[in-house]
């Protein structure tokens, strides 16, 4: 399951976004897994602090998805020019890797945080749907993808053209009515 969303978000929300990434609470370091040689940014302060994003934000995610969902971590993440994310699975956020059954009631919600987006500034997030075929997805400004957590996925490179921060909000969820149903 990957689906898109457009036009979700207010212009309130939209600035409210918009200020806490501009707070300067960014640290390099962040990896998309532990076996990754390579970092991208990642704000410090963890949003699940923040009642914008644990209530605001998050009953528009339940609201749009129609689900019943839990969240598990929320943060930013940020890629340069020439970064890009490892394949990676976001499974076992709530220590689940190791039952496949429950895995699937993980889902993200990832919000592409940038004001404008240019086609060849690279930075699409790619599904793997098999060994050499992928899904791309456009991160339109403020748009959003919602997607099972155990697909393979990665941010594809950033071009030197840009100049700025490709930025995400991710929101790393359980889907309650999955987890009824193991």
């Amino acid at each position: 399951m990957i689906k898109k969303f457009n036009d979700f978000l207010g212009q309130d929300d939209i600035d409210t976004i918009r200020k806490k990434i501009k707070s300067n609470n960014w640290a390099y370091g962040q990896k998309s897994k532990h076996s990754a040689n390579y970092s991208f940014w990642a704000m410090r302060e963890p949003l699940e602090l923040d009642s914008f994003f644990t209530h605001t934000l998050f009953n528009k995610i339940k609201k749009i998805t129609g689900n019943n969902l839990a969240f598990q971590r929320i943060y930013f993440n940020g890629h340069t020019a020439g970064s890009f994310g490892y394949e990676h699975k976001d499974t076992g956020i709530t220590g689940m890797v190791d039952n496949p059954t429950l895995s699937r009631s993980e889902v993200t919600f990832l919000i592409y945080c940038n004001s404008e987006w240019k086609s060849e500034w690279g930075g699409y997030t790619a599904f793997k749907k098999d060994e050499d075929d992928y899904e791309i997805i456009y991160p339109k400004p403020w748009s959003a993808v919602y997607f099972q957590a155990d697909i393979t996925h990665h941010a594809t490179p950033i071009s030197i053209a840009f100049n700025d921060l490709r930025v995400t909000l991710a929101y790393k969820l359980i889907d309650l009515d999955k987890v009824q149903n193991v």
